[in-house]
């Protein structure tokens, strides 16, 4: 995904201000480069939050699976996991 706004991070640090502004008003990222590579991007603080979202989904979705998992085929429980650790 190429960015009209890239930015080395020199530039990026001379232009901080411009930077937000430009992500703020145009609603699109900023790619900061660091020796020719994307390194970081700029992103409106709404994208942020809905990335974070997401993320929780997943962790969600896939905590589900792991508990339908245990519930149909057994496991063991944390306690009994302390226990046996304990053990050892």
């Amino acid at each position: 995904m190429e960015s009209a706004n890239t930015f080395t991070v020199t530039d990026a640090r001379e232009r901080f201000a411009d930077v937000v502004t430009s992500v703020a008003y145009s609603r699109q990222p900023a790619v900061i480069t660091k020796n020719g590579r994307r390194a970081v991007a700029v992103v409106p603080y709404d994208v942020l939050e809905l990335f974070t979202k997401l993320e929780a989904l997943i962790d969600i979705s896939k905590a589900n699976v792991a508990l339908e998992n245990f519930e149909k085929n057994g496991g063991v429980t944390l306690d009994e996991l302390k226990r046996q650790l304990a053990a050892e």
